[in-house]
């Protein structure tokens, strides 16, 4: 299968890297010099567009870190719109709003394509391993058809309805993902002023009533180690804590958790933390409480 591939950044360029290793035909195109001739090592052609990616293409999947980001590549001149062949699928992986989703998809329909939204799970981890869950909206046929591509970079691959449902069931799962971090972190925090040793803590707390997939995707693999590179970065989950409180308000819901857990997001960035893995926000806490939140070898 020939695949046009636009993104090749933390996420973007581990899944194409196991689209290639299955044996695809990639076209990528990145604005990053490095991030493009690290995936020509790789087997891939390089591109110079988006439009250049999307020519021929029978899929092309989109890994970008902005909803304005997306729109632009898939609307511009040199967008993938201006190439695309009829008959294309467009998998945006990208976490955008389900609104955009819904904007966008008549555009594609107009050239002959179909925009399929192709929410991932499971993180940086997820996408080096390949065993990333596919949250996806669009029709039956579009998601069979994606479903031979995404296997190669998928383990749990969900059909959630039409356009924009493969994106709603993302931003709600990152919204408890981004609540249930702040919660741990508050919790742990209380715990370490307490006297507790917080490696102790994670590891009763994960076989315990309070557990959650955040003891290890942060406090085990960042918080302990003190390492807030790599993962997720700040600046991304806000960005994903905006869109579901976009969502929130469209609809009349309120989200009394998430928009208290949001105030964490934006007084992390407001410290600069926006760079690192969002395990940084734990910081705010050892700021405040004058402790460090650490494994006790470290």
């Amino acid at each position: 299968m020939k695949i046009g591939f636009l993104g090749l950044g933390n996420m973007g360029g581990p899944i194409c890297g196991h689209l290639i290793n299955a044996g695809h035909t990639i076209t990528a195109y990145d604005v990053s010099p490095d991030a493009l001739t690290g995936i020509i090592k790789q087997g891939a052609k390089g591109c110079t567009s988006p439009k250049e990616a999307a020519k021929g293409a029978d899929i092309i999947f989109l890994s970008l870190p902005h909803p304005n980001i997306s729109r632009e590549v898939i609307l511009g001149n040199d967008g993938i719109l201006a190439g695309i062949e009829s008959g294309a699928l467009i998998a945006e992986t990208s976490t955008v709003s389900p609104s955009l989703i819904k904007e966008l998809a008549p555009a594609v329909l107009n050239q002959g394509g179909e925009l399929l939204d192709a929410a991932v799970s499971g993180g940086v981890p997820g996408a080096v391993a390949g065993t990333l869950t596919l949250m996806v909206g669009g029709s039956e046929a579009g998601f069979q058809r994606l479903s031979s591509a995404m296997e190669a970079f998928g383990k749990n691959l969900f059909h959630c309805g039409g356009p924009g449902m493969g994106m709603l069931f993302k931003v709600i799962n990152n919204m408890l993902a981004h609540v249930n971090w702040v919660a741990l972190a508050e919790a742990v925090a209380l715990g370490v002023k307490a006297g507790a040793d917080p490696e102790l803590l994670g590891n009763v707390v994960s076989v315990s009533s309070g557990r959650s997939a955040q003891i290890d995707d942060r406090l085990r693999k960042h918080v302990l180690p003190g390492n807030f590179t790599g993962g997720m970065k700040t600046e991304l989950a806000t960005k994903d804590s905006v869109l579901c409180l976009e969502l929130a308000r469209d609809l009349g819901v309120p989200v009394f958790l998430a928009s208290a857990a949001h105030h964490i997001y934006e007084l992390g960035m407001a410290k600069g933390y926006g760079e690192e893995e969002y395990g940084a926000l734990i910081k705010l806490w050892e700021e405040w409480l004058d402790i460090e939140v650490r494994a006790t070898d470290k």
